[in-house]
C-alpha cells in the first residue's frame, strides 16, 4: 500500500509513504519520502500515523525499516511512535526500526 500526497495548488507530490508487506501479510517494511522543504513541520509524522493505521486495520503484526543513523529526527519520530532500535548488522550507518503495531503511539487525530 502506498499513500502520496499532493500539493493542491501546483500538483507537485509533498511526499509518500509506503508498506510492503510479506507473503503471509503479517509483517511489512516502510519507507516514507517527504520534500525538503517540508521537513520538520509534522508531514512525516502524519504520513507515518497514516501507514501505522492502514497496517493495524489491514491485520499486518510488524513494521520494519532502515534509518540511517545520521538522521536522528527519523529516529526520534520512531523512538516516539513505539519502534524498537537497533544496529544493522550489514552496515554500521544503519539503524534497524521494527514496530509492533498493536504498541504503536499513533496520533488518531492526524487521521
Amino acid at each position: 500500500m502506498a499513500f502520496s500526497a499532493f500539493d493542491a495548488s501546483t500538483g507537485e507530490m509533498m511526499g509518500a509513504v509506503r508498506l510492503y508487506a510479506d507473503l503471509d501479510h503479517r509483517h511489512g517494511e516502510y519507507a516514507i519520502m517527504v520534500c525538503s522543504e517540508l521537513k520538520g513541520r509534522g508531514f512525516g509524522w502524519m504520513l507515518m500515523n497514516l501507514i501505522i493505521e492502514y497496517a493495524a486495520r489491514d491485520g499486518i503484526e510488524t513494521i520494519t525499516g532502515e534509518v540511517l543513523k545520521e538522521n536522528s529526527t527519523m529516529l526520534d519520530m520512531c523512538r516516539s511512535l513505539s519502534f524498537k532500535i537497533r544496529p544493522s548488522s550489514d552496515d554500521d550507518a544503519v539503524s534497524i526500526v521494527t514496530l509492533s503495531v498493536a504498541d504503536a503511539h499513533t496520533d488518531t487525530a492526524v487521521l
